[in-house]
């Protein structure tokens, strides 16, 4: 490791900027990426922040540019359905019934 090499304490992580805007190199060995964009579907900044412990600084800067693509093209990610209350409640309430934990 270089001794100019400033380090900061930043994402819990120790790092240092790199050449490569939003690639930062960890003090532990491998890189950060950083970046923050515009998601079309909601209209809302998305933070992309991911700790690539084996990569180098192309890969990582490759690995960035792939997913803020990703995110701009607007891929709607899964999410699961949400169960309101009342359903969770009946689906419990019935399960229990059945299993007679309670009577």
């Amino acid at each position: 490791m270089d001794k100019s090499t400033k380090w900061i304490r930043q994402w819990n992580c120790w790092v240092a900027p790199t050449k490569l805007p939003g690639v930062w190199k960890r003090k532990e060995g491998g890189h950060l990426v950083r970046a923050r964009v515009t998601d079309p579907t909601t209209g809302c900044k998305k933070e992309i922040r991911k700790v690539l412990p084996e990569a180098n600084e192309a890969f990582a800067y490759q690995w960035l540019a792939d997913e803020r693509a990703r995110v701009k093209a607007g891929a709607l990610s899964v999410t699961l359905p949400k169960t309101r209350f009342a359903e969770f409640a009946a689906s419990l309430f019935e399960r229990k019934v059945t299993t007679r934990e309670i009577n």
